[in-house]
C-alpha cells in the first residue's frame, strides 16, 4: 500500500473512531485508494462486521473527499455511494451488526469527476 493511502486510512480511522451509538465528526480523503482501505474506514465509521466476497479485491480504486467535518453516518453513506458508483461494490446491511460486501463486474462504473462529494 502506498504511503498516501496509509496516511489517508490512518487519518480516517482515527477521525471516525467512536463509541457505539455515538455520532462523531471528522474529515476524510481517499485518492485512488484500494477498496480494502475504504472498507476498513467504512467499518470504523459504522461499527459493522463486514462479510466481504473474495472478488471484492478486483474492484477499481476509489477517490473520495469530504468537504469538511462529516458525521460518521453521513460518511458511511458517502462511502457506500462511492463504492457503488466508482468500483461496482455493493454494501448490503444484513442486520444491525453485519453487512455483506460484494463486487459486480457487470455494473457500469464512473470515475469521480470531482474528488469532493457533498
Amino acid at each position: 500500500m502506498k504511503p498516501t493511502r496509509i496516511i489517508s486510512l490512518a487519518c480516517l480511522i482515527c477521525t471516525f473512531s467512536f463509541a457505539v451509538g455515538e455520532e462523531s465528526t471528522g474529515v476524510f480523503k481517499f485518492v485512488n485508494a484500494e477498496t480494502a482501505a475504504v472498507l476498513e474506514a467504512y467499518r470504523g465509521a459504522t461499527g459493522l462486521e463486514l462479510i466481504v466476497a473474495s472478488n471484492v479485491r478486483e474492484a477499481h480504486p476509489i477517490t473520495l473527499k469530504s468537504k469538511g467535518p462529516t458525521i460518521s453516518s453521513g460518511a458511511a453513506r458517502l462511502i457506500e455511494r462511492a463504492l457503488l458508483e466508482q468500483a461496482a461494490v455493493i454494501v448490503t446491511r444484513l442486520n444491525d451488526k453485519q453487512a455483506s460486501v460484494t463486487y459486480n463486474d457487470k455494473l457500469k462504473i464512473r470515475a469521480a469527476p470531482d474528488t469532493t462529494l457533498k
